[in-house]
This record gives C-alpha cells, structure tokens and sequence, in this order.
C-alpha cells in the first residue's frame, strides 16, 4: 500500500492519539448500489464503488459478527453504534437483516455492551415490513429529503421525481408510531423560509442542512450562505414554539460557545470514522470518495484482519492526520476550533487537503451572522436583567 499522493510523510499510530482510543462507530455500507440517481451524490462520484461487491455477502456479515465480538470483549466498550447505509441500504434483503441485527444486539448483549442501530434511506422503498422491522430492532431512521427542491436533484432512474415516494415512506413512519430524522442538501436557490414551512409542514421536526459537496477542484461552487443564514434567522426565532431542530445550527452554536459540536462536517477534531464495505474492506470516512484518487483504500479487511487494526494503516492515519493539520488562512481564522477549516472533503485541490473550505467565505459569514444573533439575544438578556 503506497501512501497517500497528498500527504508523502509516513503518519504513525502515536502521531494521531485518537487511533489509541477503541472504536465504538461503524457505518455499515449494506450496498453499494442505489435505486435512484441523485445528480450530487458524492457515492458514486467515484466508479469504483460499482466495480466491487454491490451488495454484503454471509461471509461479510459473518466476519462483521465475529470480529465484533472480539473488539467489544478485547476493549470492553460500554455502547457502540453501528450505522446501516448505502447506497440504498434498503436494497439489502428484509431477512438478513433482521438475522444480522438480531446476532449483533446478542453479541452485545453477551459483551456488557449497548449496541444502537441508525439507518440513513431515501426513503422510497419503505413499506410495512420495513417499519416493523425498525420496531423490532429498535432501529432510528434518517431520510434524505430535500424538501421543496427535492426533485430538482433526487430523481429515479428514468429521470421522474422521487419527493412523492420519500413523503409515502415517511407515511408508513408515521403509521408505526416512528420518529425520523432528515437529511437534506441546502439548496442556494431555494427560499429559506418556504423550506421551513415546508419541511414543518410535513411535521418534520429534527434535521440537517448539509453543505453539497464541492471542493477546489470544483469551478462556479454557487453560494449558500444567504440561504443558510436566512434559514437560521427563521428557526432561531420560531424554534422554541414550533419545536423545530436543525443539528446544523445546534453544532455551529455549540462550536461558538467552545462546545463540542458533536459532528463531522463543524468544529475542531480528526476525521476517525471507519467505513465497512459490502467487500469486507475498512476504509476511512466515506464522503472522501467524492474526491476520487483511490486514497480512501487501505490493506485492512474485515476477512482478515481485527476491527481495529484499521487504525494502524497508513492511509487511515494520514487522513485524520490531515484533517486537524489546518492551513495558514485556517489557523489565523477567529473560528479556527468553532468552525476547524470546515467539512474536510470540501478542503480538497486535487493534491492535497492542505487548503481552507470550498465555502470559506460562505462559512465566515454564516459564522459572523449567528454569533452576531446569539450574542444579540445574551445581550439582551443581560440587560433585561
């Protein structure tokens, strides 16, 4: 295994402490193919990901148990989240899944340790037998819903819109009594206010805006901060009474207040997430195929090799090097640790990630305008006082 072409020095386990520390997350790429064609998706920016196993075989999900059950009785880890994805991972068949949850809840259950399942879908394929599913095995939900920009890029494979099949299978949510989460990609064009009645509308009442994924490899990136911010203001002012949450907001809020923002995309910290895929093979955070390369590959794999042992490839270890080696214009920014040069793949030229955001200025004035807002509203209660 060659090392990465952005970062020539070899990176060790002691230069990066958060490799000492046992892992307690896994995203879980159940398939790597998809029933519908987002025009952005960062998945299958690169094609490699079709190239390999499209979905997770006995043997994957066999190996997935066993060295489970070693790493949690090797490190004695009180709650570990696993995180079902895709592709679609509701592509995956109804009965493995409920067998391979139901051996990993028991081997949790054998180790003393509390194992949550999370699962993120675009939500057309969710019937009724899905939604016991999720009932039975506890399982918490996120759909991909835009809202009202959705089909301008989640569309099916003919080219026809997919929002009317997402609303249906937050329906059969609902149905079964199941709270969900959304994830949405933030629009530039879209009016701030509409998308949150809209998505209030729905009820709808825990999500996330995320940024598209662009880097500087990227030309005309549109910006989003005027959507963002117009965004923020209308939440910020209704949130309490409508009982709205946007963990956007919340992370930048707490990275302000000098608070873990408890998210990949915001705030000071190494990239650390450990990707299965449905080969078998350990790879870094996800999103970094969005920016092709092949540097996402390591020569760790679930067949062979303890769960852990991902922590000690060289590839794994130069990205969350990386990751928290910010550049100049990062480490001179007023929201150096709030902000820590923003979501990581975005930091991308083509060479190296050695650069600050593709929405640097975006993020500065989204920044300024909601410290600006909170330190308004403590002012005021300071005076009021």
């Amino acid at each position: 295994m060659t090392t990465p072409i952005y970062f020539s020095k070899r990176i060790t386990a002691d230069e990066v402490p958060a490799s000492k520390f046992a892992i307690n997350y896994l995203l879980v790429k159940l398939v790597s193919a998809c029933n519908i064609n987002c025009d952005y998706c960062y998945w299958f920016r690169d094609p490699d990901v079709l190239a390999g196993r499209l979905t997770m075989s006995n043997e994957v999900t066999k190996a997935l148990a066993e060295k489970l059950q070693e790493h949690l009785t090797q490190h004695s880890i009180p709650r570990f989240e696993i995180l079902f994805h895709g592709g679609e991972p509701l592509l995956f068949p109804k009965r493995r899944f409920l067998r391979l949850c139901e051996t990993l809840k028991r081997i949790g259950t054998d180790c003393g340790t509390e194992i949550s399942f999370s699962l993120t879908t675009n939500g057309t394929l969710i019937d009724d037998e899905w939604c016991a599913l999720f009932c039975a095995l506890n399982v918490a939900v996120t759909l991909s819903y835009d809202g009202p920009s959705h089909d301008k890029h989640r569309v099916q494979k003919d080219g026809g819109g997919t929002a009317a099949s997402t609303v249906r299978g937050m329906r059969h949510l609902a149905k079964f009594g199941l709270s969900f989460g959304c994830l949405s990609v933030g629009d530039a064009a879209a009016d701030p206010v509409e998308y949150y009645l809209h998505m209030k509308q729905l009820g709808i009442r825990h999500f996330d805006v995320l940024l598209p994924d662009a880097s500087w490899t990227n030309s005309n990136v549109a910006s989003i901060a005027p959507f963002l911010t117009g965004l923020f203001d209308h939440w910020y002012d209704h949130a309490e009474s409508d009982g709205v949450s946007i963990r956007t907001f919340s992370a930048i809020i707490r990275g302000l207040l000098g608070l873990n923002t408890e998210v990949e995309s915001y705030g000071y910290g190494p990239i650390i997430t450990t990707t299965l895929l449905p080969s078998g093979a350990l790879e870094p955070l996800d999103v970094l195929r969005s920016n092709g390369g092949g540097f996402t590959q390591t020569a760790v794999n679930i067949l062979e090799h303890p769960l852990q042992s991902i922590r000690s490839d060289p590839n794994w270890l130069a990205i969350a090097y990386q990751s928290t080696d910010l550049c100049k214009k990062c480490k001179e920014c007023r929201y150096s640790e709030s902000c820590g040069g923003g979501f990581f793949p975005h930091r991308w030229s083509g060479t190296s990630f050695k650069n600050e955001s593709r929405y640097c200025s975006d993020l500065q004035a989204i920044y300024d305008h909601i410290w600006n807002r909170i330190d308004e509203a403590y002012c005021f209660s300071q005076h009021a006082t």
